[in-house]
C-alpha cells in the first residue's frame, strides 16, 4: 500500500503535530508501507528518512492545493492521510477544503483531527466541515470523537479512535543524572522539578511559574526546569512569563530550557524527579508530553481531565489538581517534595508502554485505512 501523509510542518519545524506525522511515518513504513510526506517548504534540511518526504507546498493557498494535486497525482497513494492542525495552516481555507477537492479528483482521504475539544468556535467548524468531506475521521481521543461523533451523527460509522504515543522516548540510562542535576543547581536532597512541552497560554506556564515562587519561598534548594521553547510568534506572552521568572526567586531557580533535541530532552527528565504540565484544558490522552514523562518514569502532578482517563494513566503516578489553580498546584507540588523517598520512585512502564507504542499506533491506523 502507497499512502502520503499531508501535514503543514515536518522536523526539523518545531510542531508537535508534525513530530507526530514523523513518528507514525517511520513505524507505517517499518511495517512495510510506501510513505511519502508531503510538507511546508523551505524549512532547513530534513535528515534522511525510511520514507519520501516532500518539501513543496510554499503556501497553503489555493496554489499551493493545485500544487499538492499535482504531486499527488503523480505519486499516485492509495491513501491521502490529512493532519489538522498545523502551524503553517494558520486560518487557510484552502487547507480547509482540501478533503473535498481532493476526494473529488478520486483521492481516498482519511483525516485525522488533533484537537477539536480544545478549538475555538471557528476551528471547530472548520474541522467539522473537514470531517464531513473525508472517507474516514481519526480522532486521537475519547473526547474528540463524542463531540464529533453528535456533531456528525449520520457518519459515526467512519468516525475512528486512535491515540497517540510519547513524543520523546527514554534514551540512555541514569548516567549522568547527578551532574545534570548538579548543572540545574539542586542541592542534595532536593527536588528538581521539571516542565515539558511548548511555551504557550494553553498549557498553564504561569499558573506553574507562580506556583514555584511559592515552593521556592518554602524549599529553597528545588529547582524548575521549563524544558521547551516559546511561540517566537508570541512576544508579549514571552516577556510577561520571563517577568514572571525574574519575580518568583533567586536567579537560576527556574530555567528555561530553549529548544533541545530529543536525546537532551530524554536526558532532562530523568534528571528530574517529578514532572507538572498544569494544563489549562485539563489532561488527556492527546497530550504527547504527558506520554513522554509517563514512559520515562517520572509521576506527572497535572489538572483534573474534563472526561475520564484509560485506566492506564489514571493510576497513583498522577497527582490531580484543580485547573487554573496556583495555590493548589503549589500546595501538590510541596506536597510531593515532603512524599517519603519511596514514594517518588520511578516505577515500570511496561502496562504504559504497550498501549501507547508507535508500532501498535501504525497497525491501528493501518487498520482504518483497510476500511477505505
Amino acid at each position: 500500500m502507497k499512502v502520503c501523509l499531508i501535514t503543514g510542518a515536518f522536523p526539523p519545524d518545531r510542531c508537535g503535530i508534525g513530530d507526530y506525522t514523523d513518528r507514525l511515518a517511520g513505524s507505517l513504513a517499518r511495517l512495510g508501507t510506501d510513505i511519502h510526506v508531503v510538507a511546508a517548504a523551505g524549512h532547513g534540511e530534513t535528515p534522511r528518512r525510511l520514507f519520501s518526504v516532500h518539501r513543496v507546498v510554499r503556501r497553503w493557498n489555493f496554489a499551493g492545493l493545485r500544487s499538492l494535486a499535482g504531486l499527488l497525482g503523480r505519486i499516485a497513494p492509495d491513501v491521502v492521510h490529512l493532519q489538522f492542525p498545523s502551524v503553517a495552516f494558520r486560518h487557510s481555507l484552502s487547507y480547509t477544503l482540501a478533503p473535498a477537492a481532493l476526494r473529488s479528483k478520486g483521492f481516498r482521504i482519511v483525516l485525522t483531527l488533533h484537537e477539536y475539544a480544545p478549538a475555538g468556535a471557528t476551528s471547530r467548524l472548520r474541522q467539522l466541515a473537514m470531517a464531513a468531506a473525508a472517507d474516514r475521521v481519526i480522532l486521537t481521543n475519547p473526547e474528540d470523537l463524542a463531540l464529533v461523533g453528535r456533531r456528525l451523527f449520520w457518519r459515526r460509522d467512519r468516525l475512528h479512535t486512535v491515540g497517540i504515543g510519547p513524543n520523546i522516548e527514554p534514551c540512555g540510562g541514569p548516567a549522568g543524572r547527578e551532574s545534570r542535576r548538579r548543572q540545574a543547581g539542586v542541592e542534595p536532597g532536593s527536588t528538581l522539578f521539571c516542565f515539558f512541552g511548548n511555551l504557550h497560554p494553553g498549557k498553564g506556564v504561569e499558573e506553574l511559574v507562580e506556583a514555584f515562587a511559592a515552593v521556592g519561598r518554602s524549599l529553597p534548594g528545588s529547582r524548575l526546569l521549563l524544558i521547551g521553547s516559546f511561540d517566537p510568534g508570541d512576544a508579549p506572552f514571552e516577556q510577561r512569563v520571563r517577568r514572571r521568572i525574574d519575580a518568583a526567586g533567586p536567579a537560576g531557580a527556574i530555567r528555561v530550557t530553549g529548544f533541545l533535541p530529543p536525546r537532551e530532552i530524554s536526558a532532562l527528565l530523568l534528571a528530574s524527579d517529578v514532572c507538572v504540565l498544569p494544563f489549562r484544558d485539563g489532561v488527556s490522552v492527546r497530550r504527547g508530553t504527558l506520554l513522554a514523562a509517563l514512559c520515562h518514569g517520572l509521576p506527572v502532578i497535572t489538572t483534573c481531565p474534563r472526561t475520564p482517563l484509560p485506566a492506564e494513566l489514571a493510576g497513583g503516578r498522577l497527582i490531580l489538581t484543580p485547573r487554573g489553580d496556583s495555590a493548589a498546584l503549589a500546595r501538590a507540588m510541596l506536597d510531593f517534595a515532603a512524599s517519603p523517598v519511596s514514594a517518588k520512585a520511578r516505577v515500570g512502564t511496561g502496562g504504559l508502554a504497550r498501549r501507547f507504542t508507535w508500532d501498535d499506533i501504525a497497525r491501528r491506523t493501518m487498520e482504518v485505512y483497510g476500511k477505505l
